[in-house]
C-alpha cells in the first residue's frame, strides 16, 4: 500500500503564518532602533534696530507654522530630534530670514530672531558719472568721487546734486597720463576751514589719503598726504581704505580687502583696528552717535556702537551693490553705481533713517 502525507488542516497554515508575521515585525522594529523622540523649538522675533517685539511674524520650520503672539513669542513642537532644519520667519516690510539649524535630542529653547527693516528711499538723484565711491558734506557743499572718471565733483543740493566743477583725482599726473582712482572720502574743519580727506589707490604706488583744503566753497588745494595702514594679509604692503568718515574726533575708515575697520589718530595714524561684523565694508559714516557700515554685495546697512564697533542692529535695502554711505540730517545716502557699457545710470539713494 502506498502511503500518502496527509495535509494539514487550513487552521494550523494560518496559525503558523500569523506567528511568523509577528515575529518578522518584531526582529524588523528591533534592527530599526527606538523610535527617535520630539521636541519643541521656542523664541521671540523681535526688531534688529529697536528690539521691540515683532508680533504676527509667520515661523516655519519643515512643514510646521507658528504666528509670533503680541510679545514676539512663537513655538513650535513635535519637531523630530537630530535632524537639519531650516527655519523661515517672514513678516511684512521685513526681510525674510531664513537660516539653517540643527535639532538635537532635547527642546530648543531662546531661538531668537532679528529682522532686518526694510527701507524705502525717499528720493534719489542721478550720479555725475557711473561709478561714485562716496558722498560727502564739506560745510554746506556736497562733494562725490567717482572711480570711472577718477573725479571729485563739487556737487549743487538745491539742483538735485548736479556736479558744479570738477578735479582730478588727487596724486594724478594728467600730462603723463597718470591718474589715481578716489575711492573714500570725509570732512573735517579747523579754525574755520573745511577740509576733504580722500583716499586714492594708484596703478604702481602704495595708496595714500589726501587732505585737501576747500577755498569758497568748490576749490581744492592740497595740504599733504599720509600713508595708509599696513596690511594684515599681505606683510609689506599698504591697506587700500574704501571709506572715510569723521565722527568729530577722529577720522575712521574701512577697508573691504581686509575686512577691517580703522580709528587713525591726529597723524592718520593707526589708534585702533576691528574685524568688521560686515566682512566687506565698502561704506562708513557717523551720525553723531554710532557709526554705519554698507558692505559690497550685500542688501544691509548695519549700526556699530562706537566703543566696542558691537552690531547694533540693521536695515535692509533694495537697492544693490551700493558703496559708499553718507548720513545728512536724519537721512542716509547710498552711492549705487552704474554701467557704461549698458547705460545703466548711477544713483545716489535717500533714505529716513531718524
Amino acid at each position: 500500500m502506498m502511503n500518502r502525507t496527509a495535509p494539514l488542516p487550513i487552521f494550523v497554515l494560518i496559525c503558523t503564518s500569523l506567528v511568523f508575521v509577528s515575529c518578522w515585525k518584531q526582529q524588523s522594529h528591533e534592527s530599526q532602533g527606538p523610535e527617535l523622540p520630539n521636541y519643541k523649538v521656542s523664541g521671540h522675533v523681535f526688531h534688529s534696530v529697536t528690539n521691540e517685539p515683532l508680533p504676527e511674524a509667520t515661523v516655519t520650520i519643515d512643514d510646521q507654522e507658528s504666528l509670533t503672539d503680541s510679545s514676539g513669542f512663537y513655538s513650535i513642537s513635535d519637531v523630530l530630534g537630530g535632524n537639519d532644519y531650516i527655519i523661515i520667519v517672514a513678516k511684512d516690510n521685513f526681510e525674510t530670514y531664513a537660516n539653517p539649524f540643527q535639532l538635537g535630542y532635547s527642546d530648543l529653547d531662546f531661538f531668537d530672531i532679528a529682522l532686518g527693516k526694510i527701507l524705502y528711499f525717499t528720493d534719489r538723484t542721478r550720479a555725475p558719472s557711473y561709478e561714485p565711491n562716496s558722498l560727502v558734506w564739506a560745510g554746506n557743499t556736497p562733494w562725490s568721487c567717482d572711480g570711472l572718471r577718477k573725479r571729485i565733483y563739487a556737487l549743487d543740493e538745491t539742483n538735485g546734486l548736479s556736479w558744479i566743477k570738477y578735479f582730478d583725482s588727487p596724486g594724478s599726473f594728467p600730462d603723463k597720463g597718470h591718474y589715481t582712482t578716489p575711492c573714500g572720502l570725509t570732512a573735517t574743519q579747523e579754525n574755520g576751514t573745511d577740509y576733504l580727506w580722500i583716499s586714492v589707490e594708484y596703478e604702481e604706488s602704495p595708496p595714500r589719503i589726501y587732505k585737501m583744503a576747500v577755498r569758497n566753497d568748490t576749490t581744492l588745494s592740497t595740504e599733504g598726504w599720509y600713508d595708509t595702514p599696513e596690511s594684515a594679509l599681505f606683510p609689506g604692503e599698504k591697506v587700500l581704505l574704501d571709506d572715510l568718515t569723521y565722527d568729530g574726533n577722529s577720522i575712521w575708515s574701512c577697508s573691504s580687502s581686509e575686512g577691517k575697520i580703522y580709528k587713525h589718530g591726529p597723524d592718520m595714524s593707526v589708534v585702533g583696528q576691528f574685524d568688521s561684523p560686515e566682512g566687506a565694508p565698502s561704506g562708513i559714516t557717523w551720525d553723531g552717535q554710532q557709526l554705519w557700515l554698507c558692505e559690497k554685495g550685500s542688501n544691509r546697512l548695519s549700526m556699530l556702537n562706537v566703543e566696542t564697533l558691537e552690531l547694533q542692529g540693521f536695515y535692509v535695502i533694495q537697492e544693490t551693490p551700493v558703496m559708499g554711505v553718507c548720513y545728512r540730517k536724519g537721512y542716509i545716502w547710498v552711492c549705487k553705481h552704474g554701467t557704461e557699457i549698458d547705460g545703466l545710470p548711477s544713483w545716489f539713494y535717500k533714505y529716513r533713517v531718524k
